[in-house]
């Protein structure tokens, strides 16, 4: 029963973060393009293309702040390198 409980947990985290994705999808649609009627595949492709933008973003700033911080050196760098 305890993996039952579990699994159901992991369905509704995951059902529920693809609700938020697509909420963040259509309201992107919405506000920020001003489209009154988003269609579904507008609000997935915004939503994918979003998604791709901001891990794309935090990606350059970690590699930025990782291996241009001199200061912040933990020894994580001379290991990778």
């Amino acid at each position: 029963m305890n993996e039952v409980v579990g699994a159901a947990i992991a369905g509704a985290t995951l059902a529920a973060g693809g609700a938020v994705w697509l909420l963040a999808g259509y309201l992107i649609q919405r506000f920020a393009f001003r489209n009154p009627e988003p269609t579904a595949g507008t609000v997935i492709a915004t939503s994918l293309s979003a998604s791709m933008l901001l891990f794309s973003i935090v990606a350059l700033l970690t590699f930025h702040i990782r291996y241009n911080n001199p200061g912040g050196d933990n020894g994580l760098v001379q290991t990778v390198r």
